[in-house]
């Protein structure tokens, strides 16, 4: 809802730097799991996968922390 009221020009950039940040992760990782920590493919995925995922957690933590010290943040901060 909050990411309708914000011009998409300036959202944009933002967009794709998360897509591309989202999809490097999983990519690099899996293949460093699978060479230097000895997992088989599945699992290498998994984890790769779960560290280029985004957390709803984290995110909750990180504007709970803003708020309390009164950091001013867009409404879009979970982007």
């Amino acid at each position: 809802l909050e990411l309708s009221k914000q011009p998409l020009a300036l959202l944009a950039p933002q967009v794709a730097r998360d897509v591309a940040l989202g999809l490097t992760i999983p990519l690099v990782l899996a293949p460093v799991l699978r060479r230097f920590a000895g997992l088989d493919a599945v699992d290498a995925a998994a984890v790769a996968a779960h560290y280029g995922s985004v957390s709803v957690v984290t995110f909750a933590a990180a504007q709970a922390w803003l708020q309390r010290r009164g950091v001013p943040h867009e409404s879009h901060a979970a982007l």
